[in-house]
């Protein structure tokens, strides 16, 4: 009796369970007793057993090394769901593996399946497998040993979702953690394949992980240098994306990603993954909420989370509410921007995603401001900060809670004077950073308000003069917009025009360091 015949009579007696599966395929299982059952039965037949589960483990690595390219092109929708319909075999293979030793099964299946964890939020998942695949064999030392290469990739892979999952103080308490992070970044900066594929081309994150001040621009050239000579075009796509979310802060970055944009969508129309078309689509949204094309910043956004919807990354959705939400903010719809919060708040608990609670509480807080609530905003600021405290934010997110925080400070007890002293700091930190003019310019403006309260408005007219100089062609958003009127109208009020016009020639030619200087020198 051939197979399809046998479970045809296997379900005609009710032993097996059959129904539709994904792509209107049939999937049969047993019952629970029945399962059990053939276990007992199974147990008493070890040879007929072993080549079953043999066949079984061969099968699902093979079916899941056949996917795994294709969950990161045009045809992934479907592979998508074929994975997410064999999760149970994928999982018995490892569980199997592990019981047996095989550390070469578990290796081959991690690494096909990992990136389908990462995407689809299973990254929990994700850790432990990797942790139980490192634990199958000893660390190899070195490099002409045959497990050195798959055993320093689980390793990165590891740190790299610690590090998505908000568990880096696990590494750093580990005994010797800091000092094996170090050795994998000596390991994969260098050129070569092993570091142009996926785990290997994300040693610059761990570069990052180890210090926050490193040249992140040598890293991501290297890196992008690499994966062009050694990938191909879906590492090159995401090394290139990764580096516009750098650039995009740093000096010059914002004509580096103009660049870079056309290109990266040459590469989505090559590759076809939708969550590289959602981050190059997000980008495209962001670069047009810096120029205040705020209808064009929208409608990329709305296609990134489409995007993003489409193919599973729920990790996405929440990050790309709150963006949309910060768009609705700076284009003075506050009513709108607190609920595309309450949205993503929501969608990123249903989720269980911790990545964007730090960013959620941070725009929260602006919120909270700009309704006068000091005292949520304050609470909520604190809250961003200790989940920012769980991973590693990028440089800018210390800058952006500064600056908040400066806020709140002059509407509360200590006042304008002690948040100038704060803001004069947050501001020398992000000169020494190396930020883009247009982030120091946000910086420098807040101060002005202050400095109109303190008895200085010449000293307001002379930061809001210097920050439009550095802001060149990015217009301030609807609320920046208001405040500096507001200070305008204030400080005219105060001074003769002269004085006022004078204050203004003053501000124009004053760089980040000097400003950052005056601030000092006015709040002691």
């Amino acid at each position: 009796m051939d197979i399809a015949d046998l479970l045809g009579s296997l379900v005609d007696k009710s032993l097996v369970v059959a129904a539709p599966g994904a792509e209107g395929a049939m999937r049969y299982r047993m019952l629970e007793t029945i399962h059990e059952y053939a276990s007992e039965r199974a147990a008493e037949a070890p040879g007929e057993r072993a080549e079953a589960e043999r066949a079984h483990t061969a099968y699902f690595i093979g079916f899941a090394e056949t996917a795994e390219p294709r969950l990161r092109s045009a045809d992934q929708l479907p592979w998508m769901r074929r994975v997410e319909t064999e999760l149970d075999n994928i999982r018995a293979v490892l569980d199997r593996a592990r019981a047996a030793g095989d550390e070469r099964a578990a290796q081959r299946m991690v690494f096909a399946v990992c990136w389908f964890w990462w995407l689809r939020n299973y990254r929990t998942e994700a850790l432990r497998r990797v942790d139980q695949a490192l634990a199958l064999g000893p660390e190899p030392e070195r490099e002409d040993d045959p497990r050195y290469w798959p055993y320093r990739s689980l390793q990165l892979m590891r740190v790299f979702m610690l590090g998505e999952h908000g568990g880096l103080d696990r590494i750093r308490a580990e005994p010797g953690g800091l000092t094996s992070v170090q050795r994998l970044i000596r390991t994969f900066d260098r050129p070569g394949p092993q570091s142009a594929r996926f785990p290997g081309m994300l040693w610059g994150l761990l570069a990052f992980f180890v210090d926050p001040g490193v040249d992140l621009r040598r890293v991501l050239a290297d890196t992008l240098a690499n994966v062009r000579r050694y990938g191909g075009p879906w590492e090159t796509a995401v090394v290139l994306m990764g580096r516009t979310h750098v650039l995009v802060d740093l000096p010059g970055g914002v004509e580096e990603v103009d660049a870079a944009l056309g290109e990266l969508q040459e590469l989505c129309r090559e590759v076809g993954d939708r969550w590289v078309l959602a981050q190059v689509s997000g980008a495209v949204g962001e670069m047009a909420m810096a120029r205040g094309r705020f209808d064009a910043a929208r409608a990329a956004c709305e296609e990134s989370l489409r995007y993003a919807r489409e193919v599973g990354a729920y990790a996405e959705a929440p990050v790309l509410l709150a963006r949309l939400a910060e768009l609705s903010y700076r284009a003075g719809d506050l009513e709108g921007a607190e609920k595309g919060l309450a949205e993503a708040v929501r969608e990123a608990e249903q989720a269980h995603v911790r990545d964007a609670e730090a960013f959620l509480a941070l725009l929260g807080a602006l919120l909270a401001i700009a309704r006068e609530d000091v005292g949520r905003a304050r609470t909520v600021i604190e809250a961003a900060k200790a989940e920012a405290g769980l991973g590693t934010p990028p440089p800018q997110f210390a800058v952006a809670v500064g600056v908040v925080e400066a806020r709140i400070a002059a509407r509360e007890e200590a006042g304008p004077r002690a948040a100038l002293r704060a803001l004069a700091l947050v501001l020398r930190r992000a000169v020494a950073g190396g930020f883009a003019p247009t982030l120091l310019a946000q910086v420098a403006e807040v101060a002005a308000p202050m400095l109109v309260s303190t008895g200085e408005p010449a000293a307001a007219v002379r930061v809001l003069a210097a920050a439009e100089t550095w802001r060149g062609a990015y217009p301030r958003s609807v609320p920046e917009a208001g405040e500096a009127a507001e200070v305008v109208s204030r400080a005219r009020a105060a001074l003769t025009p002269e004085a006022y016009e004078k204050a203004r020639a003053t501000g124009a030619g004053r760089t980040p360091p000097e400003v950052a200087a005056d601030l000092a020198a006015l709040s002691a």
